[in-house]
């Protein structure tokens, strides 16, 4: 149900999720394109037209922000679904 989403979305991306709308969009860009590239900033950095190390700071402040792991695969399922939920994912890998 809605509230279910919604408390896992809070849970998922953390403070994240209360940044402002700007910066909190680019960074679930960045997350979305870094999760469906297999955890590669080289290739999200080439999907996403910026540095390597730009997402590389990028994944650090997420880490930072949500509590989360992206190398732990447990984290990366969550944040996806959170990801499906505020539909970051359909924007990167197509979709409904």
């Amino acid at each position: 149900d809605d509230r279910s989403s919604e408390l896992l979305v809070h849970h998922a991306l953390g403070a994240m999720w209360t940044h402002p709308a700007p910066q909190r969009d680019t960074l679930l860009s960045t997350l979305a394109h870094v999760l469906a590239n297999d955890g590669s900033p080289t290739n999200a950095a080439k999907v996403l037209y910026c540095h390597r190390n730009t997402v590389i700071y990028r994944m650090r402040q997420i880490e930072e922000l949500t509590g989360r792991d992206l190398a732990d695969p447990q984290d990366k399922l969550l944040l996806t679904l959170a990801l499906v939920k505020t539909g970051h994912w359909a924007r990167v890998v197509g979709g409904a």
